[in-house]
């Protein structure tokens, strides 16, 4: 045969913000972003003298694959697409074992229906596009779905809040001249997808019925979701700042991320929970002389910053098994047991800052720390350096 390809390829991205402060001392800033790509590689032969025919579904009077009928002409194949998009959404308010029991509700819900005359049943129970949908209608909520069978989420806004004037208040006004809240809240759920060719590898059996798919019950390929992602950041969930009379300021944090994966082909779970505190302590002090010499200053900033943080991952739950272990067994004990694994990490940095003047310029750090992992033990880390610049002028 005389074949040749086309590629074909196309991104979006769709970023909006804006800040908003309602009354004095209050900002919160929204932001919203989808963006989402695909390419597609489409496959055409030219029909030479004796080549087998294929002239597709006579019956069908929308077949919108080109045939070739006679020598000559071009026949195009079905094009084999990949793509993958990603929004912001909101994702508080699951987790694993929500997903688990919302397939099972999907079998509940579908085993009823009529079955099609060749015995089946329409569902997308322990399908890959099941899973898919069942993950992140617990997991992440946008304002509706768009993309290749509703894959993508359109996205809601994401924030964050800072509010300052505290030091306002009798109480604090003696020894601060500068008091904020910060609040921060983000989330993402991203879907690859692709294109398959077996349908009937997405039927399943279960309690005597065949479940099809809507991948099994195509003709010509289906894009089907690969993998979702779905990413929750509350950095800060909760931030202060204290700007101290005497040029002392200090700083105190306290972040979480969750990251869940879904791998729909095993489908198998990655989950990952990351808390972390953070102090940062700072001290200026300027206008010393030097010497007793005009036009030297000695400017001495110190700055310390403290982080404890803990890491919980669970690798591979098995959502299939835990869904049919479920229907068959009690819900008490119907999960695989996992244990997570931990790590716990503890780190201080200081940095000293001398400014002898605007073209000397001397800087001392040092960092420490010290990770606990159930698989690798324990490790320590030192490094420190110092820093001279001079800058020569006319």
């Amino acid at each position: 045969f005389n074949t040749f390809s086309d590629l074909l390829g196309a991104s979006h991205d769709i970023d909006a913000r804006t800040q908003l402060s309602p009354f004095r001392g209050l900002s919160v800033g929204l932001s919203w972003r989808t963006a989402w790509s695909s390419s597609e590689e489409i496959d055409f032969r030219i029909l030479g003298e004796g080549d087998p025919i294929d002239p597709g579904d006579p019956d069908d009077p929308d077949d919108p694959f080109r045939r070739a009928s006679a020598p000559g002409d071009i026949e195009r194949s079905v094009g084999r697409r990949s793509g993958s998009g990603e929004s912001t959404v909101f994702s508080f308010g699951g987790g694993y074992r929500d997903v688990v029991e919302a397939h099972v509700a999907r079998y509940q819900r579908d085993s009823g229906r009529p079955p099609t005359e060749a015995g089946q049943i329409p569902s997308e129970f322990l399908s890959p596009t099941g899973y898919a949908a069942d993950f992140t209608s617990i997991l992440s909520r946008g304002m509706g779905a768009f993309g290749p069978n509703g894959l993508f989420q359109i996205p809601v806004p994401n924030w964050t809040v800072s509010y300052s004037g505290l030091e306002r208040l009798p109480l604090l006004r003696a020894v601060a001249n500068q008091i904020s809240l910060q609040h921060g809240y983000s989330a993402t759920a991203q879907t690859q997808f692709a294109t398959i060719f077996d349908p009937g590898s997405r039927t399943s059996e279960y309690n005597g019925q065949t479940f099809a798919s809507a991948a099994a019950l195509a003709e010509d390929g289906f894009d089907e979701p690969t993998s979702v992602t779905v990413n929750e950041r509350f950095q800060p969930l909760i931030g202060v700042t204290f700007g101290f009379k005497g040029n002392i300021q200090t700083s105190f944090s306290t972040n979480r991320t969750s990251l869940m994966t879904l791998n729909t082909p095993s489908a198998s779970v990655y989950e990952k929970t990351s808390r972390d505190l953070r102090v940062d302590l700072s001290y200026a002090r300027t206008g010393l002389s030097l010497f007793g010499l005009r036009g030297l200053n000695n400017n001495i900033r110190f700055q310390l910053t403290a982080l404890v943080a803990g890491d919980e991952t669970s690798t591979g739950l098995p959502l299939q098994q835990d869904v049919l272990n479920l229907l068959d067994d009690d819900p008490e004990t119907g999960f695989t047991p996992t244990t997570p694994q931990q790590t716990s990490r503890l780190q201080i940095s200081p940095q000293i800052s001398y400014t002898v003047s605007n073209q000397v310029t001397a800087n001392l750090l040092a960092q420490y720390e010290r990770t606990d992992s159930e698989i690798s033990g324990q490790t320590n880390r030192f490094t420190g350096g110092v820093s001279l610049r001079i800058l020569f002028s006319n």
